[in-house]
């Protein structure tokens, strides 16, 4: 059965991979993500020698502990070419943020990213793992505001995690 979940860490350097052709075409770098759905639109992927490109979640056709895979190569988009997919921000520098309530009281900080992996052609961010509390998760959905080094939780949901 196909696991439903990753975290980030987990997919982070992970070959990208042709199906059928036994080699791999580039490791997870990034991902681009929209702040207002968690939608994740797109994986950034270091091909090495050609630079770095833009893999379109709709162009994946799964994931799991062995890599990404892709139909072929041709998936994987120039970055300069990826149209507006650059102005959404990359989701690994949401490591390290800072988890407050609404009230502004300190959660702790974001060690790991739960990322939803099932199917792959809707990626997205489902929680977000506190580095100070063993295995406290924040859902996505209970975030209200993404600011720059800090994410905006929910009161309630903040009361949950103390």
């Amino acid at each position: 059965m196909t696991s439903k979940f990753m975290y980030w860490n987990d997919l982070y350097g992970k070959p990208v991979l042709p199906v059928g052709q036994g080699r791999q075409c580039g490791v997870v770098e990034d991902f681009y993500y929209d702040p207002e759905t968690q939608a994740i639109y797109a994986l950034r992927v270091n091909a090495g020698l050609h630079g770095h490109r833009v893999l379109l979640s709709s162009s994946i056709s799964s994931i799991d502990q062995s890599g990404v895979m892709i139909a072929n190569e041709f998936k994987l988009i120039d970055e300069d070419n990826a149209g507006p997919i650059y102005q959404l921000p990359l989701g690994d520098r949401l490591t390290g943020f800072r988890i407050v309530t609404e009230e502004g009281q300190s959660l702790g900080s974001v060690r790991n990213i739960v990322l939803g992996i099932y199917p792959p052609t809707a990626l997205r961010i489902s929680a977000f793992e506190l580095d100070d509390r063993h295995a406290t998760r924040v859902s996505a959905h209970e975030i209200t505001h993404f600011g720059e080094d800090s994410l905006t939780v929910m009161e309630q949901e903040g009361k949950k995690a103390r």
